[in-house]
């Protein structure tokens, strides 16, 4: 990666990790399969697993089209972020990550994943995750991004 502009407001490695727990949503950039190979970006949910970052789509589409086409992904997310109206500005913590996208085709991984996904954004509806499992596993495809490198960035209030 680039090194930063700003180093004043660049994270340690490992805080920049963190916020993909925080995070509520990413935004996942890749390359299309179009002729020519636009960019294409599309905001998503997540759950970061250890090192990798794990999500879901349907086993058709654009985004699953690009990732079999060409794995190299860009993520991004922002957690934290707060108007800071008397420096007209925002305060928040940012990260970019750079990796390879892989579809899950470990059923037991992709339970784990798909698990661990409803567990972030679903808590109160874990009792139910056994009979949604049995009802969409075959129609979801779940994804695992390796992470290679990333960086996060912050600034605080004034």
């Amino acid at each position: 990666m680039r090194s930063m502009r700003r180093k004043d407001r660049e994270m340690e490695k490992e805080a920049a990790l963190e916020l993909f727990q925080t995070a509520s949503w990413m935004t996942l950039s890749m390359i299309s399969n179009d002729e020519g190979g636009e960019p294409y970006a599309i905001p998503l949910s997540f759950v970061l697993v250890g090192n990798e970052l794990f999500f879901h789509g349907a086993k058709e589409g654009y985004k699953r089209d690009c990732l079999l086409s060409d794995n190299r992904v860009c993520v991004t997310a922002v957690a934290n972020a707060e108007t800071d109206a008397p420096a007209f500005s925002v305060a928040y913590q940012s990260v970019v990550a750079k990796g390879r996208a892989f579809l899950v085709e470990d059923e037991g991984e992709k339970r784990k994943a798909l698990f661990s996904l409803c567990q972030k954004y679903t808590p109160s509806e874990m009792e139910r995750f056994e009979l949604a499992w049995q009802h969409h596993r075959l129609a979801t495809d779940i994804w695992r991004i390796v992470l290679i490198e990333w960086s996060g960035k912050q600034r605080k209030f004034e």
